[in-house]
């Protein structure tokens, strides 16, 4: 009994089909075993899924190279120049059109414009400082005193608490400048995704595992948050619960140091940070567009094998 092209090509498809997903068993493993350390199973079925899905469309292009070319050292031929395409050459062409869309400031150039800004705003680390001298004196005049020492609050501890909020609101500028280009680079680069099912697999795999770009950008905003909060709680405790006297008189002796010294409750505080992972159904909803290119990918290389062996079968019918 003769078989048709067409169920040939399908056999084909499903015998290497079933040899990829058996490539995939270590990861079935790996995802069962994050599922029991407390990851959700949906998140660990959908990321084995995205790499079966990947699996399947390199098993249907490699099939369709086989119907469409005469010889075997030809089929190998476009295999290889589809992976190289495909998983070299455009994820590099992806790279280099999103720094060429979006360039990121030198390391070098940053630290020269902070440093020009902080210069600008005087040194409030340093009590002494001509940029500070009108504050000083404002502050005097509003406690009625002739002196820093009459103070009710600890003057060098008032000029660390600005100096901690200047450089914070300094620095998170320049950090936010740096976070939107670094979105549109990687905004760039993921459209890629529809080109290259490789790109896309990579984009699956960090929503999905809640390790893209905007997620590290929310950790280091949450923890430049705490940071800053746990800072500005010692400087409280600087400026209104350690004289001025003491704190200047600190280095005198040992009895001078154990009055300056802050004690050890208020370093609790970073107990209170908490990082809550993004849910599982935002987290799908983040890689459903890159599983969506890979299923589309998956569906054309089907497609030119369907028509590769509906043209072999017109051959052998004419």
């Amino acid at each position: 009994m003769a078989v048709s092209p067409a169920t040939f090509w399908l056999g084909k498809s499903y015998a290497l089909g079933a040899l990829a997903i058996a490539t995939l068993l270590p990861l079935a493993l790996v995802a069962i075993m994050a599922w029991l350390g407390g990851e959700w199973a949906s998140i660990a079925l959908a990321f084995w899924l995205g790499y079966a899905v990947y699996l399947l469309g390199w098993v249907f292009l490699i099939t369709a190279a086989s119907v469409w070319s005469k010889r075997a050292s030809s089929s190998l031929l476009v295999l290889l120049a589809c992976w190289m395409s495909l998983c070299i050459l455009l994820p590099r062409i992806a790279g280099s059109t999103a720094d060429a869309s979006q360039p990121l400031t030198s390391k070098v150039q940053n630290e020269l414009e902070i440093t020009r800004v902080l210069r600008d705003a005087g040194d409030s680390h340093n009590a002494s400082d001509p940029a500070f001298a009108k504050m000083r004196t404002e502050l005097m005049n509003q406690y009625g005193v002739d002196t820093l020492e009459e103070l009710p609050i600890n003057f060098r501890g008032f000029l660390a608490d600005k100096a901690e909020r200047d450089l914070t609101d300094v620095l998170n500028g320049f950090a936010d400048q740096r976070i939107e280009q670094e979105l549109a680079q990687a905004k760039t680069a993921s459209t890629f995704s529809w080109l290259s099912p490789y790109v896309a697999l990579k984009s699956f795999s960090i929503a999905t595992a809640s390790t893209d770009l905007k997620r590290y950008h929310q950790f280091l905003r949450d923890a430049e948050a705490a940071r800053f909060a746990f800072v500005a709680g010692l400087n409280q405790v600087h400026t209104n619960d350690l004289s001025y006297a003491d704190d200047i008189n600190r280095n005198k002796d040992e009895a001078s140091g154990q009055r300056a010294r802050v004690d050890a409750h208020h370093w609790q505080m970073l107990d209170d940070f908490k990082w809550t992972p993004k849910s599982s159904t935002e987290r799908l909803a983040n890689g459903l567009p890159y599983l969506a290119a890979m299923l589309l990918w998956a569906l054309v290389a089907a497609f030119l094998g369907l028509m590769g062996s509906s043209r072999a079968a017109s051959k052998v019918n004419g």
